[in-house]
C-alpha cells in the first residue's frame, strides 16, 4: 500500500522527532532570530543523512534540504518562530515560564520537525519504490510576525515548485487547498501641491485625497475580484460568465 514505507520510518523517527520539537518548544525566539531552531532543524536533517542549505535565499535562519531528481517538485514548508506574550509551561493551564515571554502558542514548534518526519519517510517511499519526483523541504522564519516566505520568495524560494504542502496543529484533522501563490507589497508615493487655503484651495491638489481615494476605490475593487481557483464570475444580472 502507498504510504506504508513512508508511516513506518516515521514511526522509527518519533523519538528524534519529538526530541526536536521539545527543543524547540523550550527555546522560543522572535521571527529571524530562530537560530536554536534553525541549527536544531538543519542538525536533524543532516543526522538523517540530507544536505543542508543555511542562510538560505538571504534569510539567516531559513534552511532548505532536498531528495529526489526530476518532476514533480513538491515544497514542505515548515516554520518555527514564537509569538510575545504566549510564555508557557507545557501544562494544560495558563502559567508562563516568563511572564510576557515569548512562546508557541499554535504549535510553530511541531511543523518544521513533522514535515522533516515527512522528508525522511517520503525518501525511503520514493527509493524503495523507484519514485521519481523531487521533495524539498524548507524552514520559514518570521511566519507569525513580518511573514518570512516573502523574503525568501524575494531571495529566489519555492521558483522551483509544482505544489506547496505545509501543515498546521489543530483539533481535527482537515484538508485545504489554494491557489493563491503569493504576496508581493508595493509602495506608493502621493505627491501633492500646495496653495493657499483661504484665497487659492483650487489650485491646491492634496496627496492626502489622493490616498483616501485609493484606498476606498480598492476595497470596492477587492470584492469583486475572484481568486485564482475560481473559473467563473457573476455578471451584473446574475449570470455565470467565463473569466
Amino acid at each position: 500500500m502507498l504510504g506504508d514505507i513512508s508511516f513506518k520510518r516515521i514511526e522509527e523517527e518519533r523519538e528524534d522527532l519529538i526530541k526536536a520539537a521539545r527543543k524547540i518548544w523550550e527555546n522560543p525566539e522572535p521571527g529571524n532570530l530562530e537560530f536554536i531552531a534553525s541549527d536544531t532543524c538543519a542538525e536533524l536533517l543532516e543526522k538523517k543523512g540530507f544536505k543542508v542549505e543555511r542562510d538560505y535565499a538571504g534569510v539567516p535562519t531559513a534552511i532548505r534540504a532536498e531528495y529526489g531528481c526530476g518532476k514533480p517538485v513538491i515544497g514542505l514548508l515548515g516554520e518555527f518562530d514564537a509569538l510575545p506574550g504566549l510564555s508557557q509551561k507545557d501544562v494544560c493551564h495558563k502559567e508562563p515560564v516568563e511572564e510576557g515571554g515569548w512562546g508557541h502558542g499554535c504549535g510553530h514548534c511541531l511543523m518544521s520537525p513533522a514535515n522533516i518526519g515527512a522528508l525522511i519517510g517520503l525518501r525511503d517511499e520514493m527509493e524503495e519504490k523507484k519514485i521519481k519526483g523531487t521533495v524539498v523541504f524548507y524552514a520559514c522564519p518570521a511566519e507569525e510576525t513580518i511573514g518570512g516566505k516573502g523574503a525568501m520568495a524575494h531571495g529566489g524560494a519555492f521558483k522551483e515548485l509544482d505544489v506547496a504542502l505545509c501543515w498546521h496543529p489543530g483539533r481535527y484533522n482537515r484538508s485545504s487547498y489554494s491557489f493563491l501563490t503569493g504576496a508581493n507589497s508595493q509602495i506608493f508615493r502621493f505627491y501633492g501641491k500646495t496653495a493657499h487655503a483661504a484665497c487659492d484651495p483650487h489650485l491646491g491638489r492634496s496627496a492626502l485625497d489622493g490616498v483616501e481615494l485609493m484606498n476606498v476605490a480598492a476595497n470596492y475593487l477587492r470584492e469583486h475580484v475572484p481568486t485564482a481557483s475560481e473559473s467563473t464570475t457573476a455578471s451584473p444580472t446574475g449570470e455565470a460568465l467565463p473569466m
